[in-house]
């Protein structure tokens, strides 16, 4: 007695007929998607043409008997592969990769042309083109999906990358199927066996409706992701926010505390930034505070944590070896600013910074670690500007070096 379940047939023309319906179904969600981007845009259009080229291609076969005229096989089929072809071509936008107008052209007329050919030319060259454009496109989209594949950044890429990677699965073993099969044609052009033809039909008639839902799940997610990082990142410079900061920096700094590594907080302002401004006006300011960010952060490790943290004072929170490499570190910081590592341009006077230093000691927090780098801020300000001070109040600094070790020109 067998007690494993069996699964109930499924006439593969009625998966077909449900595919298309699903399609429209699909197409009519899209309007849900929010894009703000011009790829993402594009993205959107071109998975909208293939829902709708796989809704209209199939729909006809709701309205046939139970052996549908030729006329409306060929068009499931061609609206099938156009449609492989058209969601190919939208994985590429969504990749922010090129869609050339004339290659998406011409990739729908190769399909169509090739499609003809075959139907005119015999029943075994018009399945195995069916197969083979399709397994064509699937490729394709894995290609141009293949950063997304290796390293999803969420669950939404999770999603669509099981899928795509399960599409390009099933246009293979639907290829090995087809060139194996010897009999006669089949009116739905599915060589499998039972019941791998069922799953097949099945599958058929649940993949627009979920490929909908995927693209609405993972233009939405990368809307929130946008949002996240424009309520994080300060537009002029591209820096952290102060309350971005402030809210990454506790991570960091238990994160170093368990790793056994010393941190660091310094404090930087932009010298006579207010004569710049009245002096060259707001525009100008606005140029010395992109280019002071941007000379900053060429100079430090992705891991360091950079935040304007108001007018024209920034905030770096990074990790260090000892007190030798802070030093240096901060030098390098000043200098990058003083000497620009752009053409000046005429309209922009050169600026110069002023750094107070201070070490995250015990239980410190952030706050009591700014506090020490801001009054050593103002020490170098006093001493002149276009210089480094550390905060001496700190107690405990990593590997402090004496007085016949300091830098030329410290002390």
């Amino acid at each position: 007695m067998n007690l494993l379940p069996t699964l109930l047939p499924i006439d593969p023309l009625v998966g077909f007929a449900l595919c298309g319906a699903g399609s429209l179904l699909g197409a009519a969600m899209m309007p849900l998607v929010r894009a703000t981007d011009a790829a993402t845009q594009l993205g959107t259009r071109l998975f909208t043409a293939a829902l709708l080229a796989v809704g209209l291609g199939m729909l006809p076969l709701l309205f046939s008997t139970l052996t549908p005229p030729p006329w409306a096989i060929f068009m499931a089929a061609l609206g099938g592969v156009a449609g492989t072809v058209l969601v190919a071509w939208g994985f590429r936008a969504f990749d922010n990769r090129a869609v050339p107008r004339d290659g998406l052209v011409a990739s729908l007329g190769v399909t169509l042309v090739a499609l003809a050919l075959a139907w005119s030319w015999s029943p075994r060259a018009y399945s195995l083109a069916i197969v083979s454009l399709s397994g064509v496109a699937g490729l394709a989209m894995v290609w141009d999906s293949w950063r997304v594949l290796r390293h999803p950044r969420d669950r939404a890429e999770r999603a669509m990358s099981a899928c795509i990677a399960l599409f390009g699965a099933i246009n293979v073993v639907r290829l090995a199927f087809t060139v194996a099969y010897e009999g006669p044609q089949r009116i739905h052009e599915l060589y499998l066996p039972q019941p791998l033809l069922s799953l097949l039909a099945l599958y058929f008639a649940m993949l627009p409706v979920a490929v909908a839902l995927l693209v609405v799940n993972l233009v939405n997610s990368r809307l929130n992701a946008r949002l996240l990082e424009r309520a994080t990142t300060d537009e002029l410079t591209g820096t952290l926010t102060r309350r971005a900061l402030i809210e990454a920096a506790p991570r960091v700094l238990q994160r170093a505390e368990h790793d056994g590594r010393p941190m660091a907080a310094m404090m930087i302002d932009i010298d006579h930034f207010k004569a710049i401004n009245d002096r060259h006006g707001h525009a100008t300011g606005d140029t010395v505070l992109h280019n002071v960010a941007s000379a900053l952060r060429q100079q430090l490790r992705p891991d360091a944590l950079l935040a304007r943290w108001g007018g024209e004072e920034f905030v770096i929170v990074l990790s260090v070896d000892d007190e030798r490499s802070t030093r240096l570190v901060a030098e390098r910081l000043r200098r990058a600013v003083e000497i620009p590592l752009i053409e000046p341009i005429v309209a922009v006077p050169a600026a110069t910074v002023s750094i107070g230093v201070s070490w995250f000691t015990g239980d410190d927090d952030l706050a009591r670690a700014l506090a020490r780098a801001d009054a050593a801020l103002y020490r170098a300000k006093r001493s002149g500007r276009n210089r480094v001070e550390f905060a001496v109040s700190d107690v405990s600094r990593p590997q402090d070096l004496g007085p016949e070790k300091q830098l030329p020109g410290e002390g």
